[in-house]
């Protein structure tokens, strides 16, 4: 690895809210010329075995990593972590918890706006198939949809003022 290293120390996949799966996102890697990289997916070490062994395969440094959610003081923060173990029984413990936290709060968010406007269904929402290619999450993806959001900014301002997922932590 030379002085010129090109390094991205944060990148989701599917398994979070990225767009691209494994295969296609180290493709990219090695097209862009980045020598070095982690997957940081939210709450996920999902895809982390598929990108190390695709990395692998095209000699390129790869870092395990997660972006895993929490609280503090009534505010969400993202932890980056890197050098992560997949294997580990408390990380993971701790990211499905997350996962369903987040999971209850956007069926809460769901059934919240549904009472605001008319277009929004609960029911709709619980047989709703996300694309996971599109980015974002479930919620959003509808609610894009539904025309009540065109960015990640006009989602969360559907929700001012309603209170932090993480607030049970």
């Amino acid at each position: 690895m030379g002085d010129n290293l090109k390094v991205d120390l944060h990148l989701h996949t599917t398994a979070s809210d990225g767009t691209w799966g494994p295969e296609k996102l180290v493709s990219k890697i090695k097209n862009a010329g980045i020598g070095l990289f982690a997957v940081t997916d939210h709450d996920s070490t999902e895809n982390l075995t598929e990108v190390a062994g695709q990395a692998r395969e095209l000699d390129l440094g790869f870092i395990k990593g997660v972006e895993i959610n929490t609280s503090y003081q009534q505010r969400n923060y993202h932890i980056l972590g890197l050098g992560v173990d997949p294997a580990n029984h408390e990380l993971q413990a701790l990211l499905t918890m997350n996962r369903q936290l987040m999971e209850e709060k956007d069926d809460e968010s769901i059934r919240y706006l549904e009472g605001k406007y008319p277009g929004v269904s609960f029911s709709e929402y619980q047989v709703y198939m996300n694309h996971r290619e599109r980015g974002g999450w479930k919620a959003f993806n509808y609610l894009m949809d539904k025309q009540l959001c065109n960015s990640h900014q006009d989602f969360f301002r559907l929700f001012d003022g309603w209170g932090n997922p993480f607030e049970k932590l």
